[in-house]
């Protein structure tokens, strides 16, 4: 089995896709993306399975990224009223 793992940062967001190819040639990859600092923080992992080639599973992987990035949710919400953010108790 072959492996390796790729991390950079896009649009803010680290993004950790870590490839493994498997015993019968095709490619999984398990990504994360996380976004925000401290307690903002959030990461959501996703995984691509059975991808033909290193470069479908890279492709399909980096898709999903900007999908999850694109539907990315504020670690803070806001109130609908007034558009001013929601901290939880304790944070400052």
């Amino acid at each position: 089995m072959s492996e390796d793992t790729k991390a950079f940062v896009i649009a803010g967001c680290k993004v950790t896709l870590h490839f493994r190819r498997s015993t019968t040639n095709h490619w999984t990859v398990e990504g994360s993306v996380s976004s925000g600092e401290q307690d903002h923080k959030r990461t959501t992992q996703f995984k691509i399975d059975r991808a033909t080639s290193r470069d479908k599973a890279e492709s399909l992987a980096l898709a999903k990224a900007g999908e999850l990035m694109g539907n990315n949710a504020p670690a803070v919400d806001q109130d609908l009223e007034t558009g001013t953010p929601k901290v939880p108790p304790g944070i400052q």
